[in-house]
């Protein structure tokens, strides 16, 4: 099922989340819908906040680039994720978010991380990424703290719908 995504200034998008105890068929509802969710909008990534829910769950989206236009996404579901390390190398790219539509910004992350959590059947793992896939990661898990891109966007690249703001 499709679920209605939640923009600002909803209150639960700046809530911390509560961790997932047990893995029961509610958790496991929540994560397809959110996955239908995030593919009818074709986001790469959604975290449980986005469609109402404060539960330490997201889910990134792997991208594989076949070529300059075509690329496929795998989805990976992170329950209870938590970064282990940051790299020290940052890169600045251009992000947008599901919960604020319309809006694009140049946000500095680090270029690798390295994580924990859980899959959608309980079992923990291991995740190192780099480059679009810890972007992603950050984003999403960001969401999980009640923190949004706008938070950390250069202010002077902050643009809606291709409308570059100059301050």
């Amino acid at each position: 099922m499709i679920l209605k995504t939640i923009t600002t200034p909803n209150p639960i998008l700046r809530k911390k989340t509560k961790p997932v105890g047990k893995i029961t068929k509610t958790v496991k509802k929540l994560v397809d819908d959110m996955l239908q969710t995030m593919e009818s909008q074709n986001g790469w990534g959604i975290a449980a906040p986005q469609v109402g829910h404060s539960l330490r769950v997201a889910i990134v989206a792997d991208v594989k680039y076949i070529d300059e236009k075509e690329y496929s996404l795998t989805p990976i579901v992170l329950i209870n994720p938590v970064i282990e390390k940051l790299s020290k190398e940052t890169i600045v790219q251009e992000e947008g978010c599901l919960s604020v539509p319309g809006m694009f910004g140049d946000v500095t992350r680090p270029k690798k991380v390295w994580l924990k959590a859980k899959d959608i059947k309980g079992k923990p793992f291991k995740l190192e990424a780099d480059d679009v896939l810890a972007r992603s990661i950050q984003h999403e898990l960001d969401h999980l703290d009640g923190i949004l891109f706008t938070d950390r966007v250069n202010l002077k690249t902050l643009h809606h719908n291709g409308i570059k703001k100059h301050k």
